[in-house]
């Protein structure tokens, strides 16, 4: 893992980002580790393994369980739970006390019963909503929120606000697939200036954003390299 020093020390250490920053350049490498328990999930279940569009693909995967070890908390609360490989990556990397997730399910009926199936295990700890996120004006208090929802512009910066305005001072809001377009990252970029908050990139497969409510933001954007070996990027 790559670290900027120099873009760390921008920040002017707020308790809990200066903690992130100094946790994470800490944090063991466990790539490997992890891609056994994700492959150990989908031998285990037929369903997954049969199904062509689940696909736990770890090297994906490895930067949600990252994270979700340095700030998922005790609640967390995603928008876009579809299969809920990135729920059961965050409860797996934390075990938090609850999971709220939603997901209009319009289009990918089929990932509904797939989701309640990878996350049985953790079934008394989690709620899924059928609900449209861009018709909520808010959600649960939470401590961590990922954003995986409708990824058009408007409906990137909606589902953000919805998060960022429930949150309390200090939690931790991701967003997914800033890298796959020019829709999700110009919804993030609205996002930011709304709010005056600035995120920290993370270059995964397919790019992540991390940010902190009322949390002094970088005098710079800077990205963390790689989550995981370079001969997967």
């Amino acid at each position: 893992m790559l670290i900027d020093p120099q873009a760390a020390e921008d920040f002017k250490y707020a308790q809990r980002l200066h903690r992130f920053v100094k946790d994470l350049k800490k944090q063991t490498l466990d790539f490997f580790g992890f891609r056994r328990r994700a492959m150990s999930l989908m031998r285990g279940d037929h369903e997954l393994m049969a199904d062509p569009n689940v696909r736990l693909v770890p090297e994906y995967y490895y930067c949600k369980y990252l994270l979700g070890k340095l700030v998922a908390g005790r609640r967390i609360v995603e928008i876009g739970v579809k299969a809920g490989l990135s729920a059961w990556t965050f409860m797996t990397a934390h075990r938090p006390e609850s999971y709220v997730g939603y997901d209009i399910y319009a289009e990918t009926t089929w990932a509904l019963p797939v989701a309640k199936g990878v996350l049985t295990p953790m079934a008394e700890r989690v709620t899924i909503n059928r609900r449209d996120s861009q018709g909520l004006k808010s959600v649960e208090e939470a401590d961590f929120y990922h954003v995986d929802g409708l990824h058009t512009r408007e409906g990137t910066c909606h589902d953000l606000c919805v998060c960022y305005d429930s949150a309390p001072d200090g939690a931790a809001i991701l967003v997914d697939d800033v890298m796959c377009g020019p829709d999700v990252i110009a919804g993030v970029h609205d996002f930011a200036r709304r709010k005056d908050c600035y995120p920290i990139f993370f270059k995964d497969l397919r790019g992540e954003a991390l940010f902190f409510k009322n949390v002094p933001h970088p005098s710079r954007f800077f990205m963390l390299q790689s989550t995981f070996p370079q001969e997967f990027i």
